[in-house]
């Protein structure tokens, strides 16, 4: 059975997704950070070998967000790209492709990944949006910083990661840490490192597993 965690955050409900995205309710918005599109491809060329699905299913599963949510728009908070060597011809027309089948808006804030950004904005109809996106009482940046007096700060960057145990068994999941001020999303690509949560006093941390999000207790960071 599939489980979520809906937090109230500013008076906006925002309900956390095992998928690795938010969804801001009020305004039909999902929230997803760190794609990371190309990635395997900008391996390929230095000889490493790594799946080729990647790309299909970060695409399948943010197109099934989407058609469950119910979605309007996307928010991406940076890093849609990985690396220039990674856009090739044939990623290019695969991912505008996909994007013929998704009738939403989605707007990009850059994040330090996305140099080549303005390559993809037509061919993937992206809206490119400054370093900092002000929507209501939230802010977007891709980078985390110490948040604003008068806007909660949704951000990405981190690839934010929880260690849970079960025993002597341990894993470690990617997670959302949410603050008082800032809240940091997982890496929605599975092809990624994870960092510490790097959780501050006060902060909450929830776990993403294949069907469920849950709180767990802060721990000692994680190494990529």
């Amino acid at each position: 059975m599939r489980e979520t965690v809906t937090l109230d955050v500013t008076g906006e409900r925002v309900e956390l997704l095992p998928e690795r995205a938010a969804w801001w309710a009020r305004r039909r918005t999902l929230l997803v950070a760190d794609l990371h599109l190309g990635k395997e491809q900008a391996f390929a060329t230095l000889g490493i070998g790594v799946p080729a699905s990647v790309l299909d299913e970060t695409l399948a599963r943010l197109g099934r967000c989407v058609t469950d949510a119910g979605a309007e728009r996307v928010f991406i908070v940076g890093d849609v790209l990985h690396a220039r060597h990674g856009l090739t011809p044939a990623i290019i027309d695969r991912v505008a492709s996909w994007r013929q089948t998704l009738g939403v808006e989605i707007g990009v804030v850059p994040g330090n990944h996305d140099r080549d950004l303005e390559t993809v904005a037509a061919p993937w109809k992206l809206t490119k949006h400054d370093a900092e996106l002000i929507d209501g009482p939230f802010r977007f940046v891709h980078e985390p910083d110490g948040g604003v007096d008068d806007h909660f700060t949704w951000a990405g960057h981190l690839h934010p990661a929880v260690a849970v145990s079960a025993g002597r068994d341990s894993v470690r999941l990617p997670c959302f840490r949410v603050g008082t001020r800032v809240a940091v999303l997982p890496a929605f690509s599975r092809f990624t490192g994870l960092a510490g949560a790097g959780s501050q006093p006060g902060d909450r941390l929830f776990a993403t597993a294949p069907d469920r999000v849950f709180e767990v207790s802060a721990r000692a960071p994680a190494s990529r």
